[in-house]
């Protein structure tokens, strides 16, 4: 890719890179918008106000970020255009640019259609369908949210940010050689696990052992499945369990927990401890939907569906919610399903106490 780049004006920011907007210029072409994720050279450190270098495995989850996105190509999963080094030797990740924004800002104005809502949720379905097998072997996403959702100009939804990115046969391996040293449940933690061991990781990924390790806390709170919070050995499943959060926040059109007044730390163990404690489905949604979200959110992961079965139910009432039915005809099945997710004046629903 030309270097010949224009920076517009900054996206976003995180503690180890911020995403930027800029005009891409190629040689023979048309000038295109591009998101540009840029590697900060200092992090916040582990004193208040503290800057340090970035850590090297960051960099290398950059790079194998970069490497992954590059080999991916699916409609609904963010293009990657390839990385490039600044004078200041900053790493950069080209990307496509979704001018739509993220499905978080949809949720905080929830003026969308019940086949909007279902589209999204059927786009991000299908991105993560082929990320579970798009290369022989599954790839856990691991950082589910609406922040990493974006919208294309057209609507289209797209999964985005592969950073906390993890392969299943690492997984598979790292369960394996885990059940055997520690009893299952007694999972040490992740910093004493990988403290000066190395791996040879993901072949092509040059990970470190750290940037394998798939038992310690990663992603976002609110989203995070209760395996993942316990720090014991997980698969592509919690991926669903995410995915099921998004969806409530889509569909019900508020936040999950919104009025539960915990943090996301306390959300989180609260999941964990309790099986129960789940968001709070509105009364007027069909059995049908509430069934969904019950497997989806299951303790345990093997009872959660793949994305392959939520594509084939989403695709029924997304088709569903663009034919109108006939007036004076009964409504179907699937009718009674999308009708019970339409808007309502009852109020944003709330998550039970604890």
């Amino acid at each position: 890719m030309s270097d010949t780049l224009h920076f517009k004006r900054k996206l976003g920011e995180g503690a180890f890179a911020q995403v930027e907007l800029h005009e891409h210029i190629p040689d023979d072409g048309q000038p295109r918008p591009v998101a540009i994720k840029v590697l900060k050279l200092r992090a916040p450190g582990p004193v208040d106000g503290e800057l340090i270098p970035v850590p090297a495995s960051w960099k290398a989850n950059f790079k194998a970020e970069a490497i992954l996105m590059s080999s991916l190509q699916h409609k609904n999963i963010v293009r990657c255009y390839g990385m490039v080094e600044r004078a200041d030797g900053r790493q950069m990740l080209v990307q496509e640019y979704c001018g739509g924004g993220d499905l978080l800002k949809r949720i905080r104005k929830p003026k969308y259609k019940v086949e909007e809502a279902l589209g999204w949720l059927l786009d991000v379905a299908k991105g993560m369908r082929y990320l579970h097998g798009c290369m022989g072997v599954p790839i856990a996403h691991r950082d589910l949210k609406p922040e990493n959702i974006l919208l294309d100009e057209s609507g289209l939804a797209k999964v985005a940010d592969f950073g906390l990115f993890r392969v299943q046969a690492e997984l598979n391996k790292r369960r394996t050689s885990i059940a055997g040293v520690t009893g299952g449940d007694n999972v040490q933690s992740s910093k004493s696990r990988t403290s000066g061991r190395q791996t040879s990781g993901w072949q092509g990924f040059g990970l470190n052992s750290a940037a394998l390790d798939l038992t310690g806390e990663t992603g976002s709170a609110r989203y995070m499945a209760p395996e993942v919070y316990a720090h014991q050995p997980y698969d592509c499943k919690c991926d669903v369990f995410s995915f099921s959060i998004v969806a409530y926040e889509v569909l019900s059109r508020s936040r999950a927990y919104e009025t539960s007044h915990l943090t996301g730390d306390q959300i989180a163990a609260a999941v964990h401890r309790t099986p129960t404690f789940r968001p709070k489905m509105p009364k007027h949604w069909h059995p049908d939907v509430t069934a969904l979200f019950h497997s989806m959110w299951a303790a345990n992961p093997s009872e959660r569906p793949d994305f392959g079965a939520l594509v084939r139910t989403l695709s029924a009432w997304h088709e569903m919610a663009l034919t109108s039915p006939a007036e004076g005809t009964a409504s179907t099945p699937h009718e009674s399903v999308v009708e019970s997710l339409a808007p309502t004046s009852m109020g944003t629903v709330c998550c039970p106490a604890f």
